[in-house]
């Protein structure tokens, strides 16, 4: 039995894929501090999750996000996992009550997916979570809990889910619409206000995130661990947004910041916000700065220490040689009779790629007009342009912008559902 709709597989194996990453962080096993004896720490409607499962869980968020485990942050962290594992039992004893026969198909989906993600061509996937320090079990349980949550909210709320389509069409008219508007790139990292962490602490939290993301921990990695936007799901990844659609104090900063740099903590209506700018396109997709042109020119040569005259009356020769000229062929023919001995003509010209005085007087010629006369340091100049194209709009695929529809929607619904289920929930939590 698959468990995953064709539509929605690569919708859920990327975040699978996402989850699972780690072969290449270091990690240091977490001996020193691991319980000799099992006891339990909290009871979910009556099943148990030990203080075993927290060191394992808590060994593969390491591992996973990159974070490092501090005297400032270990309790956080420990309550943080402790929370996860709670919400995971949530999801298990509500698929069984449901869609029973979800499990065994989560299960055996999540072996192939971990196997997938941690084998390599020199080592099975259990001999690099030996290595690594990492429980295989923790993590089928993690992977599993998200592949039949997934499809159980998909299935309860299928004409939402199936809506997505629709909101994705409408999403790519909006881009087509502002193709010529300033966008950024962004990456997030959502921290919702919950009964045990407040926004004050969401704030600490955020903080020491991203002193570790500055330190190289994985941005993606801790949005799919902690995220409570749909975003998690890709990383956090936003792909490319229309900065005038954001709030005018967070597009302000966000325009202000480099490429790279990461913003936060930021507070808006109690949910807590880490943003990573990761690009941007100063007017859209359309940008003429963007185009690939081919010139003509016509060089009147003058002495580097001509005078003023001199260059008044080499522009006027060389406008009226070239003011009737419609065409690059007759630009090439003046050029050959000045003898300039330079080419006439420069191809496959990135217009970025020149100086911005020069480009701005270039961006507003159509194909076949020529500039007024430019002193160069070799002389009187006349440009035309003879060919312009423009690259192949960059833009999001459908698949793309329907993967961020689902995204929120199942934001919304999970998000809903969990609170839920925990308000209606028996849960005692114990010392470890």
């Amino acid at each position: 039995m698959h468990i995953l709709d064709p539509r929605h597989s690569k919708f859920l194996s990327r975040f699978v894929a996402i989850i699972t990453l780690s072969l290449g962080i270091v990690f240091a096993p977490l001996s020193a501090g691991f319980a000799s004896t099992v006891s339990v720490v909290a009871v979910v409607n009556g099943e148990a999750i030990t203080n075993i499962d927290v060191e394992n869980r808590l060994a593969y968020l390491l591992s996973a996000t990159g974070l490092k485990l501090t005297d400032d942050n270990e309790a956080q962290l420990r309550d943080d996992v402790l929370n996860m594992l709670i919400d995971d039992k949530l999801k298990f004893i509500e698929v069984k009550r449901l869609a029973p026969g979800l499990i065994e198909a989560g299960a055996q989906q999540a072996r192939e997916m971990v196997d997938d993600t941690y084998k390599t061509d020199t080592k099975s996937s259990g001999q690099n979570l030996r290595e690594l320090g990492l429980d295989r079990q923790i993590i089928e349980q993690k992977v599993s809990a998200d592949l039949i949550w997934s499809t159980l909210l998909r299935d309860r709320h299928k004409n939402q889910f199936d809506n997505a389509d629709k909101l994705a069409n409408q999403a790519l008219a909006r881009i087509k619409d502002d193709l010529s508007q300033p966008q950024v790139r962004l990456s997030e990292i959502v921290l919702a206000p919950t009964k045990d962490r407040p926004t004050s602490a969401n704030m600490e939290v955020a903080q020491q995130m991203i002193d570790a993301i500055v330190q190289g921990a994985d941005f993606a990695a801790i949005a799919s661990q902690y995220s409570a936007a749909g975003s998690g799901k890709d990383g956090g990844k936003l792909g490319w947004i229309v900065i005038n659609t954001l709030p005018e104090d967070l597009a302000s900063a966000i325009e202000q910041a480099p490429s790279g740099a990461v913003l936060g903590p930021i507070n808006q209506d109690g949910v807590v916000y880490i943003l990573r700018k990761e690009g941007v396109r100063a007017k859209g997709l359309i940008d003429p700065s963007q185009a690939i042109i081919t010139i003509a020119r016509a060089l009147l040569p003058l002495p580097a220490d001509s005078s003023s005259s001199d260059q008044l009356i080499a522009a006027g020769e060389i406008k009226k040689m070239t003011e009737t000229a419609t065409s690059c062929a007759e630009i090439d023919i003046i050029n050959t009779k000045l003898g300039s001995g330079q080419p006439s003509y420069v191809y496959d010209l990135e217009l970025a790629t020149v100086t911005p005085n020069l480009r701005a007087i270039i961006e507003k010629l159509q194909v076949g007009e020529a500039t007024e006369p430019l002193n160069f340091a070799e002389g009187m100049v006349v440009i035309m342009v003879c060919d312009r194209k423009m690259p192949e709009l960059d833009l999001p695929s459908l698949q793309d912008l329907t993967n961020n529809e689902l995204n929120k929607i199942f934001s919304i619904i999970s998000n809903r559902y969990l609170l839920r289920l925990r308000r209606a929930a028996t849960i005692e939590k114990r010392g470890s």
